[in-house]
């Protein structure tokens, strides 16, 4: 039996879900550190190549990497059936050679002239961009807080890429 508490209910035995509570909690901050790690040690690497590395084979092997990590996850859900990967093949490679050669390797291109944050800026705005783009198609109504949060992304990018310096001259 566990531990009666004040209120006449049961503590679990050992403290047993705030413990993993909190390891949950600390391994999702540490894949959050090496996420922002890997993506921006992503756009120093692509200036730090240019032009001694293709910027379409660097794309490449920069999404193999993530494949390769990722492969045992997707696979294990693919063969528990969550995944209906005969539906969806199409659409999954289609998306899947986009964001590799039609996203990573013109960015990786820009290497070649511009600083490893002006390579950063033009991938954090790609999300706003396709929102955009979805908005003026009418393929997803965008709300007010959406608006909002691409304004201040958008703001953001041109304070960091020096464009207010710019115009202030």
């Amino acid at each position: 039996m566990g531990k009666e508490t004040s209120e006449g209910g049961h503590e679990a035995a050992g403290g047993a879900a705030p413990s993993a509570e909190r390891w949950l909690g600390a391994i999702a901050l540490i894949g959050f550190i090496l996420v922002a790690t890997a993506q921006a040690s992503n756009q120093i690497l692509a200036r730090g190549l240019a032009g001694s590395v293709p910027p379409f084979a660097l794309a490449f092997f920069c999404w193999s990497i993530v494949a390769i990590g990722l492969a045992p996850i997707a696979l294990a859900e693919i063969r528990a059936g969550r995944v209906p990967l005969g539906q969806n093949i199409w659409p999954i490679l289609a998306a899947g050679f986009m964001g590799m050669f039609l996203c990573g390797g013109p960015v990786y291109a820009a290497g070649v002239s511009t600083t490893a944050i002006h390579i950063a800026l033009i991938m954090a705005l790609s999300p706003i961009t396709v929102l955009m783009i979805s908005a003026v198609l009418g393929i997803e109504h965008v709300g007010p807080l959406q608006w909002l949060g691409t304004a201040l992304a958008l703001s953001g990018a041109l304070i960091l890429g020096g464009v207010w310096a710019s115009l202030r001259r």
